[in-house]
């Protein structure tokens, strides 16, 4: 990294626009030697929990937490609906 820094600084190295021909003549030359194997593309090491549920621990800063549902213990009557009941004598 350093030594990319050193000569982006000594301007020996540079950003640089590429049209579509060009862009296109690099990916062909790029597949012509994968498939020779001048080059070898690089594969990745799959993760060692592959296939595996991930735990989520529950914390204080989540905001995923579910919600407990609240259930009243007993059904109470309103006072409004003995009033407007007729009274049996």
């Amino acid at each position: 990294l350093q030594m990319l820094h050193k000569m982006w600084k000594d301007k020996l190295i540079c950003w640089r626009l590429l049209d579509e021909d060009e862009y296109q003549r690099l990916q062909q030359e790029r597949s012509e030697k994968l498939d020779t194997g001048e080059i070898v593309e690089p594969c990745r090491r799959p993760r060692s929990d592959k296939g595996k549920k991930r735990v989520h621990p529950m914390d204080e800063t989540s905001t995923h937490r579910r919600k407990k549902a609240h259930k009243s213990l007993e059904t109470v009557e309103s006072s409004d609906e003995e009033a407007d009941a007729p009274q049996a004598l």
